[in-house]
């Protein structure tokens, strides 16, 4: 889905906007955690209950960069200027 697409880059890395993603994470795993938490929400207030230790340390130690990864990735609608 298309609101999804933020996280799906937060978490994979997106090399056209040069940010990696998380460590140990990559597109398949991405991918299973939006379908487990299914919004961005919800993965940042439940990533603690990932089962896969080392996904799971990988997102905590790196939550602050996943957040801006998370604002790299969208586009800012709420923008005002004059012409």
């Amino acid at each position: 889905m298309p609101h999804q697409i933020p996280l799906f880059k937060a978490l994979a890395g997106d090399s056209s906007d040069n940010y990696p993603g998380i460590p140990n994470v990559g597109e398949k795993r991405a991918v299973a955690l939006i379908k487990q938490f299914g919004s961005e929400d919800n993965f940042l207030k439940n990533y603690q209950n990932i089962k896969d230790s080392k996904i799971k340390i990988s997102i905590s130690e790196n939550i602050e960069k996943l957040k801006l990864y998370l604002e790299i990735a969208k586009i800012r609608t709420d923008l005002s200027f004059s012409l």
